[in-house]
């Protein structure tokens, strides 16, 4: 579990120690059922990756809604203009594309987004 968390933090270009350390802090019970296969991946995945990310859709910061919204931005520009998907541009979409994580142990995709 660990291995596979570290492999998502350094393709999503994050610290593969802090995410690491954000699986580690997980209380025992969460992780448990996290190996086990007990609980939706991509729940832990985010957890562990950006722990900030339920307050930021919550209550974000002007510097969050201003990185956000550029994201947000280029991905409507690439939809627009057929230019989908990061690692395979023009030709469909990747795991990645609208997540931004990949499938591994136990991920489940989120509902409601779309996949190509």
């Amino acid at each position: 579990m660990v291995a596979w968390i570290r492999e998502e933090a350094i393709a999503a270009a994050v610290d593969a120690d802090v995410a690491e350390a954000h699986y580690r802090g997980l209380p025992e019970e969460v992780r448990s059922r996290a190996e086990a296969g007990q609980l939706p991946g991509y729940r832990y995945l985010q957890a562990c990756l950006d722990p900030q990310r339920l307050r930021n859709s919550l209550d974000p910061s002007s510097e969050f809604s201003t990185k956000a919204w550029q994201r947000t931005r280029i991905i409507l520009i690439a939809q627009a203009t057929g230019r989908v998907g990061r690692s395979n541009p023009g030709r469909g979409c990747d795991s990645r594309c609208v997540t931004g994580f990949r499938t591994g142990p136990g991920v489940q995709p989120d509902v409601g987004i779309r996949r190509r």
